[in-house]
């Protein structure tokens, strides 16, 4: 995770401990912190709880020293259980924490329907086959988080009239994106930035950082013909 996105997510959290319409009380943590209060982020992360307490878990790694104290003894708690909320895990079973704990967003991308992180999203995977054929999603106008080495094209068609944005980064308020945004808003490119060289030739980055090749070309970056694969299309 980059530190702006940390940034971003914490001090969302932080924004939203108070008393705000709709609100849960939730006690909020990150690896050093925890704050309760009053807020409306409650699905993003994991859900931590014991028999005596409840904790949300922001992205983030978390071993047995974590602080505060209070934390460090939920998570090695013998009653604890973890669930991870939508996007952070392939797995929505309720487990026993096991340290040391990375908390992080699977690969590709999750779009909430308010600002700030709110409500209940809904998660994106990013494509992992040659063969896989992205179809434009439509994206609710409140906030996304993209997995790391995730970068994300939206576009926007307002009356006719098309606009397109990548992002490489979180957004904590879709309303705030060039106003050429506004209008209907899909998600129409969903790519992994970790291969470098990037790929050629219409191959994949995998979540490993190597190009998956289509069929007749090889190299790092699918940039050379396969043996028996021959001119500009390795054909």
């Amino acid at each position: 995770m980059t530190y702006s996105l940390f940034s971003s997510i914490f001090f969302a959290a932080l924004n939203t401990i108070t008393v705000v319409k709709a609100a849960q009380t939730v006690t909020v943590c990150s690896a050093g912190e925890c704050l309760t209060g009053q807020s409306n982020i409650t699905r993003l992360g994991a859900a931590l709880n014991t028999q005596s307490n409840a904790y949300l878990l922001l992205p983030g790694q978390y071993t047995a020293n974590v602080q505060p104290t209070a934390l460090s003894q939920a998570l090695t708690s013998a009653t604890a259980t973890l669930t991870f909320t939508t996007g952070f895990s392939n797995s929505s079973t309720a487990t026993s924490p096991s340290l040391p704990l990375n908390v992080a967003l699977q690969p590709g991308l999750l779009n909430y329907p308010s600002d700030l992180y709110t409500g209940d999203p809904s998660f994106i995977a990013l494509p992992q086959s040659i063969n896989s054929t992205f179809t434009p999603t439509n994206i609710n106008r409140g906030s996304i988080i993209l997995a790391a080495n995730t970068v994300a094209a939206l576009e926007a068609n307002n009356n006719g009239a098309k606009s397109r944005v990548v992002l490489w980064d979180t957004v904590p308020f879709i309303s705030q994106l060039p106003y050429t945004m506004a209008g209907n808003l899909q998600l129409v490119s969903l790519l992994s930035s970790s291969c470098s060289p990037p790929c050629s030739n219409n191959a994949v980055c995998s979540v490993g950082g190597s190009c998956i090749c289509p069929t007749g070309f090889t190299g790092a970056s699918c940039e050379e013909c396969s043996p028996g694969f021959y001119g500009p299309q390795c054909t």
